[in-house]
């Protein structure tokens, strides 16, 4: 990479993460974007021209990118140029910003009855692993968590007693999301009976651990999904994230409220919460077919 290049990028995280307060993890994957960017258009800053952006953003679509993986890396191009932009550090000539659009893809969600095959893997276990596991599901579903809430999660924040988490969420955002009785029952039981198991004479607070009594990873937690998938024969694609969709469609199809599902999701905006009212529509539908005299 070019020294120019470097120095803005330098001066491009400096904002981001001083006078923006990014978190570190979005800081990586904004800066791990522009870097794909910047080796696809291999030349310099200031010979960068809307056609670059163009070609890029359609290679984008050819990935068959999530909506929201595609708007993420979209925002990080166009962030970058606005900053060079505002600080007069880079004069660029670009019209605007191509609006390139990613279809939409709902997410992936699974039906209650194969929710209830996933929780069940585990449910005749009795080792340690098999308990965690199984906690782990159940706490997943129940809260509907992201992936790096579920394994950050600490034993300070299990407010047991009154059914709520206590969650960490994007942008260091604290929020409290209810627990239902059985998740509580069962994490309950990996807590007393098998958790100490793992962690033996190790000293960590995070609630579910690995097989060494560490810290549990997020790719630990695919490979416990994953695994929890196979074994319970369901045959379509899976991620912990899956789990978190399906706990907002159950609620919508049960009858909650957006606003109230917004607030147990940790979204920013109601915008995104939006739409599993389209999930919601499109099982309406398939329900309105299934049992209409005329459908």
């Amino acid at each position: 990479m070019r020294p120019q290049t470097s120095f803005h990028l330098e001066a491009y995280r400096y904002f981001l993460q001083v006078e923006k307060g990014l978190a570190p993890k979005s800081l990586q994957a904004y800066f791990s974007d522009l870097e794909d960017f910047l080796l696809f258009v291999a030349k310099e800053l200031e010979k960068v021209t809307n056609e670059d952006l163009v070609d890029y953003l359609v290679k984008l679509q050819s990935y068959g990118l999530s909506s929201a993986t595609f708007l993420r890396k979209r925002s990080s191009i166009k962030g970058f140029f606005e900053f060079l932009l505002v600080q007069q550090e880079l004069k660029i000539e670009l019209n605007d910003f191509p609006k390139i659009k990613q279809a939409l893809r709902f997410p992936s969600v699974l039906s209650i009855e194969q929710v209830e095959k996933l929780l069940q893997v585990f449910a005749d276990g009795s080792t340690a692993l098999e308990a965690r596991n199984r906690a782990i599901l159940e706490v997943a579903y129940a809260c509907g968590l992201r992936e790096s809430e579920l394994t950050d999660l600490k034993l300070n924040d299990l407010l047991l007693d009154q059914e709520v988490l206590r969650v960490l969420g994007k942008g260091n955002k604290q929020r409290f999301v209810p627990i239902c009785d059985t998740a509580v029952h069962i994490l309950r039981e990996y807590l007393q009976s098998y958790r100490p198991l793992l962690v033996k004479t190790n000293i960590t607070d995070f609630v579910f651990v690995n097989k060494f009594g560490r810290h549990l990873s997020r790719m630990g937690l695919w490979k416990i999904v994953q695994k929890a998938v196979t074994l319970a024969g369901l045959r379509k694609k899976v991620s912990p994230h899956t789990l978190r969709h399906s706990f907002a469609t159950h609620l919508l199809e049960a009858g909650a409220g957006i606003r109230a599902i917004q607030l147990m999701l940790g979204h920013a905006s109601i915008n995104t919460t939006q739409i599993y009212t389209n999930i919601d529509k499109s099982h309406l539908i398939k329900m309105h077919k299934k049992f209409h005299p005329r459908g």
